[in-house]
């Protein structure tokens, strides 16, 4: 005991309260606990509206019990609270608001329930008009009727720290807490957190009957249930909270007050989220002050994006997949700045997982539904229908009772995703669709036709070709299934995305019923891969580099139309070899590894293991100089119409590019600081010596 009276010290922090503190002292006066135990104390922040007046008669009217008046003129409720806490002449304290009420056992109850090492919780009801009768049906009751007559740990009863009122506690215990001064809200909730978890204090929950019951009154505007504002008291100030808590909420799952800790952070991640639910515009600002906060590993996801999705995403392959088509559908997502859903394909033992490339998605992506089955790229008997029939089943289950989505969006590769987001928009008429072409879909990059069953008379592609022939346009002949994937698409999207004009014009230009070409070229938008946040290039880079060479990095895979062969010899030609690095990034290292032998350039090629995406990005900062080049296609197209999807990611790190080009290709009309010809030996080794020049 610090030498404080045995009783209660009751606080009021109130501002422009005139109209309303009658109220609460009138219930305060009649209260059964002996006058001479308890007091109250009203603080009021601002200018005196008459309040003063208000106290003072009630002090006269019951000259037995105690009510004081503090004036604090330039102060904010969380600095009224510290006042009342230091003015408290009683060995325990309890707050309430002006515009509430409590019945006349309310204190007797709190006090008689006290346990040292403790604060003892009552339960909230609310009022709603003058005459309202009491609801119990409130988060409070609901929350703490399971622990009611018991001493329980805050981990378990965390209900009893989120809210200030309803509560008595030790004065003394207090007095070595303080009321945020910083904070727009959740004052209340960091101070009862961290008082209950730094003073390691229990929580007693008195029972119901005994009376420690507090009615809430729900008035718009008043402090504890404010009004819909601003992105500063929508999201700055809860993210204000959270960083207060997440000291806390980073302890060890089996921590004293970490449960607690990390509850009260979702709670403040579900305020921003009923924010965003109404102003889906902050989605990237509020994501980018979480990152600015530090704050990614304490928010809840979750709960940050659930039920916000507007959007559904079709993207046959998805993160956490390891593959450059999730990744870009991915980015997407990310640069349209809005809450998705996703439907995906378990990809099996054809891709490998990525699990950092959540970093991108998860203030994004609200629920991923990752169907399983057989993997097919064009075959609808091996697996396409078995996508868009689970795919459906899939959305309509978890939608039943109410239609989210405005908009859709899907991607090829893989060509499946356009099936299921067709199948989609039929079934949902006016959710606008929006279809991305990654690559031509009908023909492979030595311009040779794809095959691929389809089954004309199965049921889906029927209602496919009713589909395209009521909108009166004709379907591609053939059982042949890319033709008909891309006419499907030409005529039900809405918005059709080609990532560069070549390509579009080539895969458009193949369209045999003029009519649907016209349409297809009416929705059609030009639009490069989307460059990632550069928020996402500031990890630490995994593989340190050399300091006293200049170092190039190529990230990639090697197929027979696209290598580095024209750079290993100009290397190997070169005679400031000595001068340069060359990093090579990609998933099967063994076999460059021997044709690096085998042209002795050890220790002037290094050869790694393909990269996690974020470690990549990171990476592609710390070179001089990225390499980038054009897939051998214009020998089967005339003009290449590929556009690498990694020259988004270099252009974001801002290092200098490298490109090796094609004629007239997509990638050469991209403005980069080197360029040479794909297949001339001379013109990489000049490169090499203005890159030297510059760089060394």
């Amino acid at each position: 005991m610090d030498g404080r009276t045995l009783g209660v010290s009751v606080v009021i922090p109130t501002h422009r309260g005139v109209s309303r503190i009658a109220s609460m002292l009138d219930a305060l006066a009649k209260q059964s606990l002996d006058p001479a135990s308890y007091e109250v104390i009203v603080v009021e922040n601002g200018s005196d509206d008459g309040t003063r007046w208000i106290v003072e008669s009630m002090a006269r009217t019951h000259p037995e019990r105690v009510f004081r008046y503090v004036h604090l003129p330039d102060a904010d409720k969380a600095s009224a609270s510290n006042h009342g806490i230091a003015e408290a002449a009683y060995s325990h304290l309890t707050f309430v608001d002006d515009d509430d009420t409590v019945p006349p056992r309310y204190l007797e109850a709190l006090w008689e329930q006290r346990q040292e090492g403790a604060i003892v919780v009552g339960y909230v009801a609310d009022l709603q008009g003058a005459d309202a009768v009491p609801s119990f049906d409130t988060y409070v009751v609901r929350a703490l009727l399971p622990w009611a007559g018991r001493r329980v740990s805050v981990d378990d009863a965390t209900t009893a720290v989120a809210f200030n009122v309803a509560k008595l506690v030790p004065t003394e215990v207090a007095c070595r807490h303080r009321f945020d001064e910083g904070l727009l809200s959740g004052d209340d909730v960091v101070f009862w957190a961290g008082l209950t978890i730094a003073e390691g204090l229990e929580v007693v929950v008195a029972p119901p009957d005994t009376g420690a019951i507090y009615y809430r009154t729900l008035r718009p505007g008043s402090h504890s249930r404010p009004r819909e504002r601003d992105f500063r008291w929508g999201i700055e100030a809860k993210l204000a909270v959270i960083a207060r808590l997440a000291v806390w909420a980073r302890l060890k799952g089996d921590s004293p007050g970490s449960r607690a800790a990390k509850r009260l952070v979702t709670a403040q991640t579900e305020h921003m989220n009923h924010f965003l639910k109404a102003r889906p515009r902050y989605q990237d600002e509020a994501v980018a002050a979480i990152e600015a906060a530090g704050l990614e590993d304490v928010i809840h996801w979750s709960f940050f994006t659930r039920g916000r999705a507007r959007r559904l995403v079709v993207s046959y392959c998805f993160p956490p997949t390891a593959d450059s088509s999730a990744i870009v559908a991915a980015r997407r997502v990310v640069a349209h700045g809005e809450c998705v859903d996703v439907v995906s394909h378990a990809m099996g033992r054809l891709r490998g997982k990525d699990s950092s490339v959540r970093r991108l998605t998860r203030p994004y992506v609200a629920r991923q539904w990752v169907l399983s089955g057989p993997t097919a790229t064009l075959s609808w008997s091996g697996g396409v229908r078995d996508f868009v029939e689970k795919g459906w089943a899939r959305v309509e289950a978890e939608n039943k009772d109410d239609w989210p989505y405005e908009s859709i969006y899907s991607r090829a590769m893989w060509p499946a995703s356009h099936l299921l987001a067709a199948h989609v928009a039929l079934q949902r008429p006016g959710t606008r669709w929006t279809a991305e072409m990654s690559d031509p879909l009908s023909i492979n990059t030595e311009g040779g036709e794809k095959e691929g069953d389809w089954d004309p008379d199965d049921t889906l592609p029927l209602a496919f070709r009713k589909a395209v022939a009521d909108r009166g346009f004709e379907g591609p002949e053939g059982p042949r299934l890319a033709p008909w994937i891309e006419a499907v698409t030409y005529a039900l999207a809405d918005e059709i995305i080609f990532t560069n004009r070549i390509q579009r014009d080539l895969m458009l230009d193949r369209i045999a019923d003029p009519r649907l070409r016209e349409r297809a070229r009416s929705v059609a938008v030009v639009s490069a891969h989307p460059t990632p946040p550069e928020r996402l290039f500031h990890a630490e880079a995994p593989i340190p580099l050399p300091q006293d060479v200049v170092n190039i990095g190529y990230f990639g895979n090697f197929y027979a139309n696209r290598g580095i062969a024209d750079l290993l010899t100009a290397l190997q030609q070169h005679e400031r070899r000595d001068e340069v690095r060359l990093h090579v990034f990609t998933d099967r290292p063994g076999p460059l590894m021997d044709q690096v032998d085998a042209l002795g350039l050890e220790g002037h090629v290094e050869v790694h293991q393909q990269l996690p995406y974020l470690d990549y990005l990171a990476q592609t900062r710390r070179f001089d100089v990225l390499l980038v080049n054009d897939t051998a296609a214009t020998a089967h197209f005339g003009v290449n119409p590929y556009l690498p999807s990694k020259l988004s990611d270099y252009l974001g790190s801002g290092t200098d590019i490298w490109a090796m080009v094609e004629p007239q290709s997509p990638l050469s009309e991209v403005e980069v600081a080197f360029v040479s010809a794909v297949g001339d030996v001379a013109e990489a080794g000049a490169v090499l010596d203005e890159i030297v020049d510059i760089h060394g």
